[in-house]
């Protein structure tokens, strides 16, 4: 299958739902992953998603993470969480079980352990019980460097992140509609 997304061929329509079974990569190969219903990403797990992923939600739908998740683009080649249909997707939760990661502010980087995402852009996303975030810390400590968050539900209620017991390094962040 194929699919055209802002002039770029994406190929793939990988399905996925539940619990992740083992560590996994998600590569452009397999993108876009289409989240049709909740996903966790369990304890003492790691989901690596590589640059130029586009990961697409269901409406609702949301990933909870209580291992690792480690979606790391590049300048060049962004991840993208957005919605696959016309309404808002929900939102990653970090819970307090989630690897926590150490930035360096010196280089602005992190640590090789610990959920982190850099250079991400999150699109149409975010539910009421997430505070309308796209992004809930609810413990954990990710780290959340060069990311965009776009078509936000409410600039009233959130700016794409939220927290709650929890931690975060966060830097060069923006938001639009």
């Amino acid at each position: 299958c194929y699919l055209f997304m802002g002039g770029v061929v994406v190929r793939g329509d990988t399905p996925v739902s539940g619990t992740l079974g083992s560590s996994s990569a998600w590569t452009t190969a397999g993108s876009p992953y289409i989240v049709s219903g909740a996903f966790t990403v369990p304890y003492g797990l790691t989901l690596n998603i590589l640059p130029g992923v586009s990961v697409l939600f269901a409406s609702g739908a949301g990933m909870t993470v209580r291992g690792t998740l480690s979606a790391i683009g590049s300048e060049s080649s962004r991840i993208t969480f957005a919605n696959s249909t016309a309404s808002f997707w929900g939102h990653i939760i970090f819970t307090s079980e989630s690897a926590r990661s150490t930035f360096l502010p010196a280089t602005y980087s992190v640590s090789a352990s610990g959920s982190s995402l850099q250079y991400c852009d999150f699109v149409m996303g975010g539910l009421r019980g997430a505070g309308y975030a796209m992004v809930s810390v609810q413990g954990g400590a990710p780290a959340i460097l060069f990311c965009n968050f776009y078509g936000l539900r409410s600039l009233k209620y959130t700016p794409g992140i939220a927290w709650n017991n929890g931690g975060f390094s966060y830097f060069n962040e923006a938001y639009g509609d």
